[in-house]
């Protein structure tokens, strides 16, 4: 009879195991979700561009674009992120790459925040900032 209790136990724990195991994987120390994060890797800040345009270019972690559910209910974990250029938000935007055109020459402020679907910030807001130079060619 013990045999088949040791059995069943076993069996158990190996099916616990396997259901549990996605989940603890997207956890991080201490038992915690990850928390979700967005670094501007281009332009890098203090570059000097000679365009009038930009490609912006974000690096997420722990955080899906979902451009399909822009506007609706949150999701947690899952939105879009917005841009802005000199505090004015230029949209949202549902891949890790936008181009912003025609900006003036000087000093400017490009901004990414992470946002839900319903284009609220995240609590805690995530974000990230770099200052770039547009030095654009006298002819």
């Amino acid at each position: 009879m013990w045999r088949n209790v040791s059995f069943v136990v076993i069996v158990a724990l190996i099916i616990v195991g396997a259901v549990a195991w996605p989940t603890a994987t997207s956890f991080a120390q201490g038992g915690q979700a990850a928390s979700p994060s967005i670094r501007i890797v281009k332009p890098k800040a203090g570059e000097t561009t000679k365009t009038q345009g930009i490609e912006v270019t974000v690096a997420i972690k722990n955080f899906k674009l979902d451009g399909r559910a822009v506007g609706k209910s949150p999701l947690q974990g899952r939105g879009h992120w917005h841009l802005f250029l000199d505090n004015r938000d230029l949209g949202p935007q549902k891949k890790p790459t936008a181009k912003v055109k025609s900006i003036p020459a000087g000093e400017h402020t490009v901004i990414a925040s992470l946002r839900n679907n319903n284009h609220s910030e995240l609590s805690p807001p995530v974000s990230d900032t770099v200052k770039f130079v547009v030095g654009v060619k006298k002819k």
